[in-house]
């Protein structure tokens, strides 16, 4: 147990957010095994929370969280953009806060300012490498909504004339019954 309390405890660099973690005060903080506290150094701490609380068996990882920083192609100080590694089509890029958290709903106002400052700045970069001819951007909030993976994540999907017979309806196609709402 002894080596578990040490892996548990090697994420905290600062005592008082320790401290503050165990006696769940941290502001919107779920309670400290569940990684959704603001940790230093780009949000996330040295020693992932999500490996630790994985080899204690209790949540799997976040492949968000897990993100190297090579992988990152653009960053603010609360975000970060990466390529998708399931593209729909080419440049599709996602935009991700460093916090770990399940929503949109749940970031702060600093949090969504930056997450759409960088989708801003992907939709200027994929129209500088790729010209697409549009976008689709937009989010998935909740298992019934489509969402699979339990950190927040903006889709910066670039469009291009052809890609699909008929676009027409765009993100109503999530539901395909609601798509053509024109006859």
């Amino acid at each position: 147990m002894w080596g578990i309390t040490l892996l548990v405890l090697a994420p905290f660099q600062d005592p008082a957010l320790e401290a503050a973690c165990k006696e769940n005060t941290v502001p919107n903080a779920r309670p400290y095994s569940q990684s959704s506290l603001r940790y230093p150094r780009h949000g996330r701490p040295s020693i992932p929370q999500q490996s630790v609380d994985t080899l204690l068996g209790m949540i799997p990882i976040c492949p968000f969280c897990e993100v190297g920083e090579s992988k990152a192609i653009l960053r603010t100080a609360a975000a970060f953009a990466i390529a998708d590694g399931f593209p729909v089509t080419p440049g599709h890029t996602l935009v991700i806060p460093n916090r770990h958290i399940a929503t949109y709903w749940e970031a702060t106002e600093t949090e969504k300012t930056e997450l759409w400052g960088l989708v801003e700045r992907a939709r200027e970069m994929l129209l500088e490498t790729l010209h697409p001819d549009g976008f689709n951007v937009g989010f998935n909030s909740g298992q019934a909504a489509g969402q699979t993976v339990d950190h927040v994540h903006v889709h910066v999907i670039p469009r291009y004339d052809g890609d699909m017979e008929d676009p027409s309806g765009g993100v109503r196609g999530v539901i395909p019954s609601q798509m053509r709402y024109k006859e």
